[in-house]
């Protein structure tokens, strides 16, 4: 692997010894894979990286806490692909905000990735593909073994913006899925052809408009709209007015709604509808013994009726629907 790697964080070519500075434990190699944790103060991630290809790294990603932080802006020339597979991920660096869902890629160079990364589902699924240009143009036998010009790629699609995003390609999430299970016998030789074929693709698109969310939310703002849905969660029996919550925590009610739906994806009310939801399918299968009426109140409904109609719309059934077709599932019940 030639002693390198990508995090966020970390250079794709820093030694792998300096890698404890950033919180970041080495705990296995196997084969070329080298396994890191990383804990964080709301949870821990989990990194497996390995060297594709001369001058090409790939990282796979599964973060499962709510948020971290990145000290990190490259100092080397870096062409990198993120692309999420699960989950979503909201971004606050120095020149601007951003977001991007399951079936996203965002090209960037890593020169803006100091700040503060959100995952509002607590949990974050990805793979990065990492290209060192300068090494690649200082060995030309691994840059031309490559279809593209990567350097010309570089400036294509990264000339007037730090980050890019590519929303919902099919044929960018087919790119990608390619990259998991692999059988281990035919692992280099695959993320070669892999990475050849991501590289045509990319070739083919056209510029990509900068990913920058418009209004920019700044830092206080972003603070101030995670505490805001941590508090709605941890008491879902409660209801609050949008007045409220703005008298709380101190934000005006318009850049509320703005920044909750930028970073979150659904307008505030929304966002809770789809929770209480989730949370009363959990009830549902795990605490057989409580009745509908009971578990609609547990989630903020005291009206029955209204929980069933809420909880059809964002499941696809009735309550009772559910849990008898979890129960047919499983052939099992628990408390």
């Amino acid at each position: 692997m030639g002693g390198r790697m990508e995090t966020y964080g970390i250079s794709p070519y820093a030694a792998i010894e300096g890698v404890e500075k950033f919180g970041i434990s080495f705990d296995r190699k196997e084969g070329n894979d080298y396994y890191y944790t990383f804990y964080g103060e709301n949870g821990r991630g989990f990194l497996r990286v390995r060297e594709a290809s001369p001058g090409v790294t790939i990282m796979y990603n599964e973060y499962c806490l709510s948020w971290c932080k990145s000290g990190f802006d490259a100092q080397d020339d870096l062409l990198v692909l993120d692309f999420c597979r699960k989950g979503r991920m909201n971004y606050v660096s120095k020149l601007g905000t951003g977001r991007y869902d399951a079936g996203d890629m965002c090209i960037n160079s890593r020169s803006d990735h100091s700040g503060t990364y959100y995952f509002p589902f607590g949990h974050y699924v990805g793979v990065t593909v990492s290209f060192d240009l300068r090494f690649l143009r200082n060995n030309r036998e691994a840059l031309s073994a490559y279809p593209v010009d990567i350097q010309e790629l570089h400036q294509k699609l990264l000339s007037h913006n730090e980050r890019s995003i590519v929303r919902g390609d099919k044929f960018a999430e087919h790119l990608f899925s390619g990259f998991y299970d692999v059988p281990a016998g035919i692992r280099d030789d695959y993320y070669y052809h892999l990475v050849c074929e991501l590289l045509l693709y990319l070739e083919s698109l056209e510029p990509i408009k900068h990913a920058y969310l418009k209004p920019f939310i700044d830092r206080d703002n972003i603070n101030k709209i995670v505490a805001i849905r941590d508090y709605l969660v941890k008491d879902v029996e409660r209801h609050h007015t949008i007045n409220d919550l703005s008298k709380r925590f101190d934000i005006p009610s318009t850049t509320l709604k703005t920044c909750f739906r930028a970073v979150y994806g659904d307008p505030i009310f929304s966002y809770m509808r789809t929770y209480r939801a989730n949370k009363a399918a959990a009830l549902l299968i795990r605490c057989p013994s409580l009745s509908i009426a009971d578990i609609a109140v547990r989630v903020g409904y005291s009206n029955p009726s209204k929980f069933s109609e809420a909880f059809k719309s964002i499941m696809g059934c009735l309550p009772s629907a559910y849990r008898k077709k979890h129960h047919a599932e499983t052939g099992s019940h628990s408390d």
